[in-house]
């Protein structure tokens, strides 16, 4: 698990993670993995919309919100699935927001290091970063900037990842992932006509603009 800095140290942003190559590497197949969830995902959404499929999953690919991607998931489930089949739909959605946030967490922010943490990748919240830098330019004069950016304590706000903490998110995406695509595999089988009809619908070929 990730920790938060226990004592004052200097971090550096600048280089993001340049020098971390091993966290850099794990944090690319976390994207990596990110995007092939969102596409199982996508699929799942084909399989319970069968004949609407082509507009509901440019629907479900062109909203940025996950609360929305899921909503679209679970109103498509309650209308088509058996009461065991969303028993386990259900089941499967417990998930959805706890990977994605922990995905999102790690995408949408911030990296860098420290020489007193060589082994580590420092995070932190871009917000702070530019907090820090707002209260910094809002300064009264150069003697009030300094006083500001030397009480500037961002080390405090960060929090300190191993190679095998970015190791264990990856895991649990590829986890989760498999268990999406099989839950989506294992209705294609129960539903042949609903996979057959979903799989037209996919191969429609494309009005014209």
């Amino acid at each position: 698990m990730p920790q938060p800095l226990r004592k004052s140290c200097h971090v550096d942003f600048s280089q993001s993670l340049r020098h971390r190559p091993e966290h850099a590497t794990v944090l690319g197949q976390i994207i990596g993995v990110s995007g092939r969830l969102e596409a199982c995902l996508g699929w799942l959404l084909a399989t319970l919309t069968a004949d609407h499929s082509q507009i509901t999953v440019s629907m479900f690919h062109s909203v940025v919100s996950t609360d929305a991607q899921r909503a679209m998931l679970d109103a498509a489930a309650a209308a088509t699935l058996t009461a065991v089949e969303l028993d386990e739909f259900n089941s499967l959605m417990t998930d959805f927001r706890s990977r994605y946030r922990e995905r999102s967490r790690l995408v949408h922010n911030s990296w860098g290091e420290s020489n007193d943490h060589p082994d580590k990748a420092l995070w932190c919240r871009s917000s702070d970063l530019t907090l820090m830098m707002a209260n910094i330019l809002s300064a009264k004069d150069q003697a009030d900037a300094v006083v500001r950016n030397q009480g500037a304590h961002i080390w405090a706000k960060c929090m300190a990842y191993t190679v095998k903490d970015l190791q264990d998110v990856n895991a649990r995406l590829e986890l989760y992932t498999n268990r999406v695509l099989s839950f989506t595999q294992a209705l294609l089988i129960a539903h042949p006509v609903v996979g057959e009809e979903a799989k037209r619908a996919l191969e429609k070929p494309q009005k014209p603009q």
